[in-house]
C-alpha cells in the first residue's frame, strides 16, 4: 500500500490535477475503516506543486456490502457445483474460512439412523494445534445438554454462543479426550447455524 501511495502521490505532481485514492484509516475507537480519499495538489505562482488538499469519505459499509456479495457469490457456485452433499458442505467449510471464522465445523444428520456425524472441517493454518483435528470424534457435540439450543435450531434459529467458558466445554464434550481437545482448541465463541438441504 505504501508503494501504491507513492505513486499516487508523484502523479499528482506530474499532472497537478485532482485524483482519488482508497485507503485504510484507523478510526479513534480503533476500528479499520475504508476511505476514499480525493487529494488535490495545491499549486504556487509558478504552477509547482506546494500543498495537498485531502477530503475523505467512510466507505467501510459500502465496500463489506461489496465484499459480502462477492462472498455470497462464491458460495453459491461452490454449492452448485458440489456433486452431492457431504462435498458441498465441505466446500462451505472452506469458504467459511478465514471469511467468518478460524475454523469451522458441518455436521449432517443421517436419516436412516437419526445419527449426526461430522462431514466437513476446515480450518486457518496454525488456528489449531497440530493433530488436534484428526483426534476430533466423528459424532456431534452434545448440544441437547445446552438448554433451549436444540429447540432453537429445529425452529432453524442460529444460536451464538459468545463466550466459550469450561462449563460449556464439558457439556459440549463427549468423552473426556474430546474434553481436553476443545481446551486445547481454545475455542473463544461459536456459531452454531442450521442448514436445510
Amino acid at each position: 500500500e505504501a508503494d501504491a501511495l507513492q505513486q499516487h502521490y508523484a502523479r499528482l505532481r506530474e499532472t497537478r490535477a485532482a485524483a482519488n485514492r482508497e485507503g485504510h484509516c484507523i478510526a479513534s475507537d480503533g476500528r479499520w475503516l475504508w476511505v476514499v480519499w480525493t487529494d488535490s495538489p495545491l499549486l504556487d505562482a509558478s504552477g509547482a506543486v506546494t500543498w495537498l488538499l485531502s477530503t475523505g469519505v467512510d466507505c467501510t459499509r459500502h465496500r463489506k456490502a461489496l465484499e459480502w456479495q462477492g462472498f455470497l457469490g462464491r458460495v453459491s457456485a461452490a454449492l452448485a457445483a458440489a456433486p452431492n452433499l457431504e462435498d458441498a458442505l465441505a466446500r462451505l467449510a472452506e469458504l467459511a474460512v478465514p471469511r467468518l471464522a478460524d475454523w469451522a465445523v458441518a455436521y449432517l444428520l443421517d436419516q436412516e439412523d437419526a445419527r449426526i456425524r461430522r462431514a466437513a472441517i476446515a480450518h486457518r493454518e496454525g488456528a489449531l494445534e497440530h493433530g488436534i483435528v484428526a483426534r476430533l470424534p466423528a459424532e456431534a457435540p452434545r448440544l441437547e445438554r445446552l438448554t433451549g439450543i436444540v429447540s432453537r435450531l429445529r425452529a432453524g434459529e442460529s444460536v451464538l454462543l459468545e463466550e466459550v467458558t469450561d462449563e460449556l466445554r464439558q457439556a459440549l464434550a463427549t468423552s473426556d479426550e474430546h474434553l481436553e481437545l476443545l481446551r486445547r482448541a481454545e475455542v473463544r465463541s461459536v456459531v452454531v447455524v442450521p442448514l436445510c438441504a
